[in-house]
């Protein structure tokens, strides 16, 4: 069960049990009253407080499983802001609108009863048997390996389907085994998985390294049951795995969930104000397209976004029609004749970007993050950098870290491509929203956002 999914169906059973609560205490309290009615207000007061203090401390699926006294002193600090809220209301409304007693004893019963789903929870529904959603590899016909299949198995709500394991023996009568190490960079291709676990022994460490490269040139995320220190150059995070230690090679902020939650929010929220204010604007830009040079006045050509997956993005066209698929292919070089004087205008100042929040309400790109290249400039790149493809595991951006630090036009030598790329990754691994209103800021009033803006 994906993360998501999970958070809309616990908030959604701790609304049916709020409102069963305070229906049950309504009539208990209102016993004996013959023309018994119920306070509409304080259900919508109590199922809106709900709402505000669940967001408020949204979780991902990892957190529930670690330790029950964890989810319980989630839920107390989900109560102590809903108590607040509530009250905060309450005070400024008579009792006939609110009935106080009702109030106070049905979030007690509410509590309790939360108490009780938070316990069932953890004992009983993340240990039901889930289908895997994520399909993976493991690497390391051993003792480690072998465990990490049996566990994966077992506790499928992790959401983790080990497809088989990857044996450096090629003797192993093992039947989970689905084959040997060189045939790893064949199933890469196949495109069969998207994660790996590597358990091989820490003395194989040619053979490691030979693996994190050709995972990354494959975009394929890598976990190593660890040389801690021994094989990465880079920041890392650890993780528990039953009784076994697992290291994630790239330390990803965006791979926890209340951090994507957020970061969708802000794209929908912006993208809305944004599209809401350039409208008169949007309407202009496209009368002076179809004046100075007619139909069409988008732009819309296929990119390469999170996961590798394709999709058309929007663009104002800031250029003649293409006579020719070369000329088509050909990047944008300073002074180039195809771009008409209102293309010139509208890039100099990002406005082509502008029908680009569409695509963002699309959930196929975020207001900030690694541009989206070319699909063949995207293979080009895969080939020339080992780690290109760790772009691809956040949404690409309508504005970047790159881009704000001068790294946007050519990629015609190793310097630019480098640049652009190594920003990108750095930004990926260094994620906050703090940084995200940053390069918004820099986007609008940087010196160097508007380098190669031609």
């Amino acid at each position: 069960m994906r993360t998501r999914e999970f958070v809309l169906i616990l908030l959604l059973v701790d609304l049916a049990l709020l409102n069963i609560s305070c229906t049950i205490n309504t009539i208990y309290i209102n016993r004996g009253v013959e023309n018994l009615t119920f306070s509409h207000e304080l259900f919508i007061l109590l199922n809106i407080s709900w709402i505000l203090s669940y967001f408020c401390f949204i979780v991902d699926i990892g957190y529930l499983k670690s330790k029950l006294s964890k989810m319980l002193l989630l839920l107390l600090k989900k109560f102590t802001v809903f108590v607040a809220i509530a009250s905060t209301v309450l005070i400024y409304f008579d009792n006939h609108q609110f009935p106080v007693k009702v109030y106070f004893i049905s979030i007690l019963v509410f509590f309790i009863m939360e108490i009780g789903l938070s316990a069932w929870i953890f004992y009983f529904f993340i240990l039901k048997n889930q289908p895997g959603s994520n399909k993976i590899f493991i690497i390391g016909d051993n003792h480690v390996g072998n465990q990490l299949y049996r566990y994966f198995k077992k506790n499928s709500f992790l959401g983790l389907n080990p497809v088989g394991i990857i044996s450096t023996n090629e003797k192993s009568n093992n039947p989970f085994v689905l084959g040997f190490l060189n045939d790893f960079p064949d199933l890469c291709k196949r495109n069969i998985f998207r994660e790996v676990i590597v358990a091989l022994p820490l003395s194989d460490e040619s053979s490691i390294k030979n693996i994190i490269q050709i995972s990354e040139k494959c975009g394929v995320k890598l976990h190593i049951v660890p040389n801690y220190f021994g094989i990465i150059d880079r920041s890392f995070k650890t993780e528990t795995i039953g009784t076994i230690p697992l290291l994630h090679i790239r330390n990803i902020p965006l791979d926890n969930y209340p951090n994507r939650f957020w970061k969708r929010a802000f794209d929908i929220i912006f993208s809305v104000i944004i599209i809401i204010i350039s409208a008169p604007f949007v309407i202009i830009i496209s009368l002076l397209i179809l004046i100075e040079s007619g139909w069409p006045i988008f732009y819309c050509p296929i990119r390469v976004g999170v996961n590798g997956e394709k999709f058309r993005l929007y663009k104002f066209r800031s250029m003649t029609l293409a006579s020719d698929i070369s000329d088509e292919l050909k990047s944008t070089v300073k002074n180039d004749t195809r771009i008409t004087p209102i293309g010139k205008f509208l890039r100099r100042n990002n406005l082509d970007e502008l029908p680009q929040f569409i695509n963002v309400l699309k959930n196929e790109m975020s207001v900030v993050g690694p541009r989206p290249h070319r699909t063949h400039l995207n293979q080009t790149l895969q080939q020339k950098i080992n780690n290109y493809m760790i772009r691809h595991l956040v949404k690409p951006g309508i504005t970047g870290w790159a881009q704000v630090n001068g790294w946007r036009g050519p990629t015609e030598f190793k310097i630019q491509y480098m640049g652009r790329t190594l920003h990108d990754i750095w930004y990926i691994e260094n994620w906050t929203f703090t940084l995200d209103f940053y390069i918004l800021f820099l986007t609008v009033f940087g010196i160097k956002s508007r380098k190669n803006a031609f």
